[in-house]
């Protein structure tokens, strides 16, 4: 395994920001590697959100882009982190990943919403068993008291 691929692979195992530069230019970019697989032709890529630097299209960052793995010159990770990009556009269903998914950023688990009236119910229900856990406990105590007494 490259180590190109070994450095994109950690920065989308830890959800880290990369740095690469591709080919012969100078100019670096600043990616979110999303995931890495293979294509229907074989060629190894990394799917990524380009938050800044160059770009051979023109279009200024931020905006998702593949790089071939043998076109990267060098890669380096950064401490900063990234979240998915679902609300931009990520599908980890994408049909293109079928062909041989190397890496994948875990999805979020999403958050379940609780109503405020659920909130409280659960609270006075919570506050219901912890109260009845301190009678138990306290007439098991006293019991014991009771008990060690008469021996």
């Amino acid at each position: 395994m490259s180590s190109t691929i070994k450095i994109l692979n950690r920065a989308i195992s830890e959800r880290k920001i990369a740095v690469v530069r591709c080919n012969n230019q100078h100019a670096i970019r600043v990616i979110e590697p999303h995931v890495i697989y293979t294509t229907g032709t074989g060629e190894i890529v990394v799917e990524c959100f380009q938050t800044r630097g160059f770009t051979e299209s023109g279009n200024p960052p931020p905006l998702w882009t593949k790089f071939r793995i043998a076109s990267i010159r060098s890669a380096y990770l950064l401490n900063d982190s990234f979240e998915v990009r679902v609300a931009d556009g990520f599908d980890p269903d994408k049909m293109a990943y079928r062909h041989g998914l190397l890496s994948m950023v875990k999805l979020p688990e999403p958050e379940l919403e609780i109503a405020d009236d659920e909130k409280r119910q659960v609270t006075m229900k919570s506050k219901s068993l912890l109260g009845k856990l301190g009678s138990t406990i306290d007439n098991i105590l006293s019991n014991q008291a009771n008990t060690n007494k008469v021996h």
